[in-house]
């Protein structure tokens, strides 16, 4: 099964997600908005934010890879097909993506 998930927009969190697509959603937009060292006890949790540093120019293709090694670490059940870059031209620095992943099923 496809999911996408938007990083352009807040997502709402729930304890007790309705079904299993809003879960997976869940805990993946999660752990792609936690930097690394954020969580206490469990600092390794989390994307290489290194890329909001980085030259635009190189920054997508460091994001793909952090995002890419983030999801092999903690959902290995999950697989990277497709990242969308989405600028916003009242915020020139902004930049959101959708992101398309896909299970083994």
């Amino acid at each position: 099964m496809t999911y996408n998930l938007d990083f352009t927009t807040m997502q709402e969190m729930s304890l007790a997600p309705e079904t299993e697509e809003d879960e997976i959603l869940q805990n993946l937009y999660c752990m792609l908005s936690t930097a690394i060292g954020e969580v206490p006890c469990y600092r390794e949790f989390g994307l290489d934010k290194s890329f909001l540093h980085a030259p635009t120019s190189i920054s997508g293709t460091m994001m793909i890879a952090a995002i890419s090694d983030a999801m092999t670490e903690f959902f290995p059940e999950l697989h990277l097909e497709n990242v969308e870059f989405k600028f916003d031209s009242d915020h020139p620095d902004a930049v959101g993506c959708t992101i398309e992943v896909n299970d083994d099923e």
